[in-house]
Formats: C-alpha cells, sequence, structure tokens
C-alpha cells in the first residue's frame, strides 16, 4: 500500500493533444502539460512532456481545444454575490411595476418576517428613471423587511419593516438610502443573517466562479471583527477555487492577527457614479453644483496608509472620481517615499483619472484593478457614465490603453455582484470599450484576468501563466480567444476548469 501511494504521488497526470496558450514569454504554445502533486511538471510538444515525466497515471485528451491559465478575478464580492444569486434577481427590470411584481411573487413564497434581498436596479434602465420608492414597497411586502440594491452597489430602498428591524437612526420618507446610510443598512441586514447563510452564499459564489472558468478569487470581504466567521469561511481551503482575501477594514491589528497580508479590500474613499457619489472635481453633468462626496478626511486616511504600509501590509481602496485617485495619492507619495519598498498597493475602479494621476500611478508602483465590463454597462454616448459625467469625462473612463502605455500594472476583476462573475465577459469588454482609443487586444485582455491578476497579489510566481513548478490551474474552452471574432469573445464557452490538475467544473 505504501508503495502504491508513493506511486501515485510521483506519478503524473498528463494532459494531450491541447491548443495551450501559456501566457508564459519563452514558450508561449505547447501541446500538452503533464500535473505532479497539484503543480505543472512539464510543458512543452506531447514527445517532451512525455520524456520529463516518467511515470504516468493518467493521460486526459483534449480533443485539440485551447487551454489559458486559470483565470483570476481580482475584485469579488462573494457574500453578496451568492446573496445576489439566492435574492431577487432585478438586473432586467424595465419598469417599477416589474420590480414590483418581482417582490410581491417573493412575499408570497416567503415566511413572515423574513428578508427579501434584491439585486440589480437600474434607475437608468426603469421607464421612470427613479428607484421603487418606501411606500411602494410596503404595498406590496408589508410584512416582510425588503431591501433592494441598486446595480452599482453604492444606494439602496428599503421598506418600513427593514428600517424598524435594523434599528438605525435613518430617516428616509422615500425608502432611499445612499452613502454611509446605504452601507449603514447593509451591514444591519448582513448582522442579522447567520453565519451559515453567509458561508452559504461564499459556496455557492465559489461555484459560480469555477463554472465560468475562474481559479482563484480575490474576494473583498467584512468590514469588521464581527465578520470574522465570514473571513474563516473564505480561509477554510475547502471551497472549488482558490480565495485571496482583502479585509474591507481599517483595523491594522485585527489583520495582522489574522496572518493575512492584506487590507483595505473595497475601502470607500467616494462613492460611485452613477448614485452622484463619486468625487470629482467638477459637478456632474445632470446634477448641477453635485461633486460627490469623500468619506475620509485627508488625516483619517494619512494615518491609516501610515500604519498599513508600516506593517508591511498591502492596502487596497476603492476610488471611483478623481478627487479621490487625488486624496490617496497625495496620503500614499510621502509615505512611499520614506519607506520604499514593492508594495503593490492598489486602486479599485479607478474610472475617471486624469492624465497626471495615469503617469503618477505606474510612476509610484500604484496598482490598478478595473472592472471593464463596466464599460459595457456603463459606457458609450448613450450609457449612464455619459448622462453623468457628459461627452468629454465620459471619454475618459476605465483608461485601459493609457494605463498599459503608461506601464501601471492593470488586473482585472468583476466587482461582482455588480457585474457578472465572468471573465470571459470582462476580456470581451476590455477587447471592445466603447471607447477606441482605450481598447486592448486580446493578449493583453487575457494577462488581465491571468498574469496581472496574479501579480497584483504578489502570486505570479505561483499562477497567471503555464509554468513548470506553478500550480496546475488551468481552463478549457471550446475555441481559440485569437481566432474568433472580437465582438464573439463573451459568446466563448468554457469546458471544464481545473484547480491543482483536478476538475472542479462542470
Amino acid at each position: 500500500m505504501l508503495g502504491n501511494t508513493t506511486v501515485s504521488v510521483l506519478a503524473a497526470t498528463v494532459f494531450m493533444n491541447g491548443e495551450f496558450m501559456t501566457l508564459d514569454s519563452r514558450k508561449p504554445r505547447a501541446e500538452a502539460l503533464a500535473v505532479r502533486d497539484g503543480r505543472i511538471a512539464a510543458v512543452g510538444s506531447q514527445a517532451e512532456v512525455r520524456a520529463a515525466v516518467g511515470e504516468v497515471s493518467e493521460v486526459v485528451d483534449l480533443g485539440g481545444r485551447t487551454v489559458l491559465p486559470g483565470f483570476i478575478d481580482a475584485h469579488v464580492h462573494m457574500v453578496w454575490t451568492g446573496m445576489a444569486m439566492q435574492g431577487v434577481d432585478l438586473v432586467d427590470a424595465p419598469s417599477i411595476e416589474a420590480v414590483l411584481d418581482l417582490v410581491r411573487t417573493r412575499a408570497t413564497k416567503t415566511p413572515k418576517g423574513e428578508w427579501i434581498c434584491g439585486n440589480g436596479y437600474d434607475e437608468g434602465v426603469l421607464a421612470e428613471r427613479r428607484p421603487p420608492t418606501l411606500a411602494e414597497l410596503d404595498s406590496v411586502a408589508p410584512d416582510h423587511p425588503v431591501l433592494l440594491r441598486e446595480r452599482g452597489g453604492h444606494s439602496c430602498v428599503v421598506n418600513s419593516a427593514a428600517l424598524r428591524r435594523m434599528a438605525l437612526p435613518l430617516r428616509t420618507p422615500t425608502g432611499l438610502l445612499q452613502g454611509d446610510a446605504n452601507q449603514r443598512a447593509l451591514a444591519a441586514m448582513g448582522a442579522e443573517l447567520p453565519v451559515e447563510r453567509r458561508c452559504e452564499a461564499i459556496r455557492l459564489a465559489a461555484q459560480r466562479a469555477a463554472e465560468k472558468g475562474v481559479t482563484t478569487v480575490h474576494a473583498l470581504e467584512g468590514g469588521n471583527r464581527d465578520d470574522e466567521p465570514e473571513l474563516r469561511c473564505l480561509m477554510a481551503g475547502d471551497l472549488p477555487v482558490r480565495v485571496v482575501p482583502y479585509p474591507i477594514t481599517e483595523d491594522v491589528e485585527w489583520v495582522k492577527s489574522l496572518g493575512l497580508p492584506r487590507i483595505g479590500g473595497c475601502l470607500l474613499l467616494d462613492g460611485a457614479i452613477e448614485a452622484h457619489t463619486a468625487a470629482l472635481f467638477e459637478p456632474y453633468a445632470d446634477a448641477p453644483g453635485e461633486l460627490g462626496k469623500l468619506y475620509h478626511t485627508r488625516e483619517e486616511l494619512a494615518q491609516f496608509v501610515r500604519s498599513a504600509h508600516d506593517a508591511g501590509l498591502q492596502i487596497a481602496v476603492h476610488a471611483v472620481g478623481e478627487r479621490a485617485i487625488q486624496q490617496f495619492l497625495d496620503v500614499l507619495e510621502p509615505v512611499l517615499v520614506r519607506s520604499p519598498r514593492d508594495h503593490r498597493h492598489r486602486i479599485e475602479h479607478f474610472i475617471v483619472p486624469t492624465a497626471d494621476q495615469i503617469a503618477r500611478v505606474a510612476r509610484l508602483g500604484v496598482a490598478v484593478c478595473a472592472q471593464p465590463t463596466f464599460e459595457r454597462l456603463w459606457g458609450g454616448e448613450q450609457g449612464g457614465f455619459a448622462r453623468r459625467l457628459g461627452p468629454s469625462r465620459m471619454k475618459r473612463t476605465t483608461p485601459l490603453r493609457s494605463l498599459l502605455d503608461a506601464g501601471a500594472l492593470v488586473a482585472g476583476g468583476s466587482d461582482s455582484y455588480v457585474s457578472p462573475l465572468d471573465p470571459l465577459l470582462g476580456i470581451h469588454s476590455a477587447v471592445n470599450h466603447p471607447n477606441p482609443a482605450q481598447r486592448l487586444t486580446v493578449p493583453e485582455a487575457l494577462r488581465l484576468f491571468t498574469l496581472h491578476a496574479a501579480r497584483i497579489a504578489f502570486e505570479d510566481h505561483l499562477k497567471g501563466s503555464l509554468e513548470v513548478g506553478k500550480l496546475a490551474d488551468f481552463v478549457v474552452l471550446a475555441r481559440n480567444p485569437l481566432v474568433v471574432a472580437p465582438n464573439r469573445l463573451k459568446d466563448l464557452e468554457v469546458l471544464k476548469t481545473y484547480v491543482g490538475g483536478s476538475k472542479v467544473a462542470p
């Protein structure tokens, strides 16, 4: 028995007859790959791989299919993604009446007193160009607390039962909660959900990720020490995909006690364009006088950045508008001058930067985690960014080409649940950016969700390309993304997903 066990560990599984796109510049193409003990043991021609590995336990014929490194989604809210999968899907609702019908139907199937959570309504899509009101929600679900999140996640609407249940000092005759009120409402509702339900949401999100070819998720979760159980769920190692947790907190000592090297996650420096809360230098085009909001004073942010950097932690912050981006860079630069190191501090979103800020992040070594699919949702001349920002600033949003040309490290994320947890849709969106000047080539877009996403988390020695010694995480596609029409990239089919050489989906 011991001898057989030794053989099984030393023997390799060989994946043959594939079109391997390794994303390794030294060996960009291969025909076969061998896996031993969860890592890549050999990659090259079929003859080279067989000669390199010796003992073979299994041969998998890929039938000529295309194989890529496993996708890495560098920005996911796993609890809320799973909750959205269980909740009321409002993404395609065309009107308030349609939203109310969906809530009414869910109320008939939900025991009285239990929460009804809906996700994804978009004022720009709803015929009335406004969210539903507290009174309208009361009319269809008077016996249930109801909370509906708008598509961008930075505002929500609640009914009277939800306000009573949350017991927060929030006054809103319309039921609309924005900015800090939105965050407090979500935290209050989340605190009522048992740990088991939150962990089940994480499992649902992880399985969805595997089905989409994702092998690693950067999970931006938690807001305080009360959220430690869900972080423990993420760190337990029993999910079908690998997880890199980014705790959304400013509590440096807590993060250090968890043994994590990173902090902040989606720590909000400002809000969102669609909610008029992203912090801009000039007023919104459709809201004269409104500049958005900075959620921290300069002194508060500087203290956090100094503390986290000096503790050796990687910092990640949410900054959408140029005023929030400027605030972060202004407090970070003197810290880096005083204490330089390979920090890879991250700005999440970076949607409306100035040209100077693009050059500055490259110079300071600040990484950007971008969401290309946001341009598919809100970009273009008829999209929400154009309505909110006007034609000039609209052309500056999600500047992928400019960032890469400046030499910045850019990774790709979905911000799921805000946009679908689907890296091929993100790749499609980067290649088909509504602003032609910001479009990427297919290889560049692939790297956003593979090698660059590994690098942004200090994991490029383990992930992101198919190289000997790296983790055997890869995805099998029905077709080669380099030969399909650019406008069909989103339609590519994920056939199989492997983590450590073991199939995790379908």
